[in-house]
């Protein structure tokens, strides 16, 4: 089993916990600010997986980067593997990273879609039972159109074998980074231990993944580890998914 999460700070090195990382983050990001510049807004997000939370980073984006900024990091960090399709579910919109729609496209989805409310309403159907309202849009819009503090969202890779992970918006401040987004913190590799002795693990094995609790071997007791099902353990909750190697 893994042990506690912990991480370290990008920008000077201090190792704690998930939640001391937090705290420290409150005030980290400010002393490494550019010394010249105009300030913009700046939102800190928490990025975890949705179903290993021991996998975690915290990030700082500017206003003025769109959600395909944010896509490609998360993408370049953690998911890429075939180049599968993504997208952020925000309140009742999905942005798609395919999404090809323009402003009349949009309009007339909204249209139509309260055309149906109304006659469901008309014919006396009860509101619980109307489908959930949802807006489709592209990636290239700016974050300072839909982020404010308090703010939590998902995003999703690969729509076959999906690694699912939630955001949320920690806080804003005003600052001055060179960069539309900086990589804040991130877990430590989790050590996981070998099933069959206990020894530190090496590989995985990507079909018993979904079946075992302790999926994870050490060399000695995986038997044709440098092949498939087995593949490397990565700081990634994409690991063994797909082609994911890292």
């Amino acid at each position: 089993m893994a042990k506690q999460s912990r991480g370290t700070c990008n920008l000077c090195g201090y190792e704690s916990t998930k939640a001391g990382l937090t705290r420290h983050l409150a005030t980290c990001p400010a002393n490494h600010d550019l010394s010249t510049g105009k300030p913009s807004r700046i939102f800190r997000l928490r990025i975890e997986a949705s179903y290993a939370p021991e996998y975690w980073l915290d990030v700082e984006i500017k206003e003025t980067a769109t959600l395909r900024v944010l896509d490609q990091f998360l993408r370049d960090i953690w998911l890429e593997c075939c180049g599968h399709l993504s997208a952020f579910t925000i309140g009742d919109t999905f942005y798609d990273v395919s999404y090809e729609g323009d402003e009349e496209d949009e309009a007339m989805e909204a249209e139509a879609e309260e055309q149906l409310f109304a006659l469901l309403k008309e014919r006396g159907i009860p509101e619980s039972r109307w489908p959930a309202r949802r807006r489709e849009r592209g990636m290239d819009v700016k974050i300072s159109e839909i982020f404010e503090e308090g703010l939590s969202f998902e995003h999703e890779y690969d729509f076959g074998s999906t690694t699912h992970l939630k955001l949320k918006v920690v806080s804003e401040r005003e600052g001055k980074i060179s960069d539309k987004l900086r990589l804040l913190a991130r877990n430590k590799l989790p050590e996981w231990t070998c099933v069959k002795c206990g020894k530190p693990a090496t590989v995985l094995h990507s079909e018993k993944m979904y079946d075992e609790e302790n999926p994870f071997y050490c060399k000695t007791h995986a038997r044709g580890w440098d092949d498939y099902p087995y593949m490397p353990i990565v700081n990634s909750p994409r690991m063994g998914v797909c082609g994911y190697t890292g």
